[in-house]
């Protein structure tokens, strides 16, 4: 019997920034004049889910680099296919984030500052560079340890696939593609209170996470804002990866930056489930309600919208806050204010109703 080809792209792409030491400006510096990103890697543990709920260990507590940008070396690839299970059909996956490493250095105001080496297992506020080469190295932070995620073995989040992972008959191929942010660099601030908005920070944005069964040809990233009368927008975009022949893969939600940037529309990691209405052949525009992770106290987000790359144009309908049993315990419909911090993060804010849509061709190389 003839084998079919399934194609997995791999993103390992985790939001998070170093602080550094804050000037007295708050300039955003380019990405290749005033910094080197040497390299960065997480240290994980991936788990895949079957039909019948059980989890398999497939790769536990290993260290993946990334090289600065683009497509990596082959090392994500050969870890995966030496430990794929030889059958069974899987639903979903939970990568257990344990640590990131990073080794960098910025020029800020004419002084070098690298990446400290030491390691670092608390959110509190600290200077993560050092002027002094001598100290140079990997700046670890070491999630595993922190108390918040000491029974779960680090920073826990779950995917389900949109289309169930069948092994036995298929080849599975996988490869590694970053998708990364334009605006990646470096910005500071100083007059920020909050420990993860002050300091300087590298930045490596990125737009999506996981793993996807077929190849991303498409990008469509659908942005919202809420407003409040004497502060810059809350911003963050949905964002959908699409194969060749516009059948949505998987999307993930994009809290926008750090630094200077405001803060982020709501705390929502990847896609778990989305259902589409007068969706078109090529899949550029239609409507949709798509369920996120969350990353607050609520277990889900459900945001509600359209979108249409021909013209640039987006809608919103309501965001929602969902439990454990997927109970809505909060909504917010376009064009009103919040009360509360229940979906938006703060009251006052006037969540608007129409967006903006960009859509982009990815490549593989």
């Amino acid at each position: 019997m003839k084998k079919s080809s399934t194609t997995i792209f791999v993103f390992f792409l985790f939001f998070t920034g170093i602080n550094c030491f804050a000037g007295d400006d708050d300039p955003t510096y380019s990405t290749t004049d005033n910094y080197s990103w040497v390299s960065e890697a997480y240290r994980y543990t991936y788990q895949l889910k079957d039909s019948d709920g059980n989890y398999t260990t497939i790769i536990d507590n290993q260290s993946l680099y990334f090289l600065k940008e683009g497509r990596q070396a082959g090392s994500l690839e050969e870890a995966f296919s030496g430990a794929l299970p030889s059958s069974g059909t899987y639903t979903g996956g939970k990568f257990i984030f344990k640590a990131w490493i990073v080794k960098a250095w910025a020029v800020i105001n004419g002084t070098t500052w690298y990446t400290n080496n030491t390691t670092d297992s608390s959110f509190e506020y600290q200077y993560y560079a050092t002027d002094n080469v001598s100290k140079y190295g990997e700046w670890t932070l070491d999630v595993e340890s922190m108390s918040a995620f000491q029974t779960t073995g680090g920073f826990v989040t779950e995917q389900t696939f949109y289309t169930p992972l069948v092994i036995g008959d298929e080849n599975v191929i996988l490869t590694g593609l970053n998708v990364s942010d334009p605006n990646d660099g470096i910005a500071t601030t100083d007059n920020a209170t909050s420990k993860w908005e002050h300091g300087i920070y590298f930045e490596k944005e990125r737009l999506f996470k996981g793993l996807v069964l077929g190849e991303p040809k498409k990008m469509i990233r659908i942005n919202y804002n809420a407003t409040i009368t004497g502060r810059d927008n809350m911003t963050g975009d949905v964002v959908m990866i699409l194969d060749e022949n516009g059948k949505y893969l998987d999307g993930n939600f994009y809290r926008g930056y750090r630094g200077n940037i405001p803060r982020t529309l709501v705390y929502a990691l990847r896609a778990m489930h989305v259902e589409f209405s007068n969706l078109a052949s090529d899949g550029l525009s239609g409507g949709y309600v798509m369920r996120f992770e969350g990353s607050d106290d609520y277990r889900y987000k459900v945001i509600e919208g359209s979108f249409n790359c021909s013209n640039g144009t987006a809608t919103l309908v309501k965001i929602q806050s969902l439990d454990d049993d997927l109970n809505v315990q909060a909504t917010l419909n376009a064009g009103d204010n919040s009360s509360d911090g229940k979906v938006l993060q703060g009251s006052g804010w006037n969540l608007n109703a129409s967006g903006t849509t960009t859509c982009q061709d990815l490549t593989s190389n």
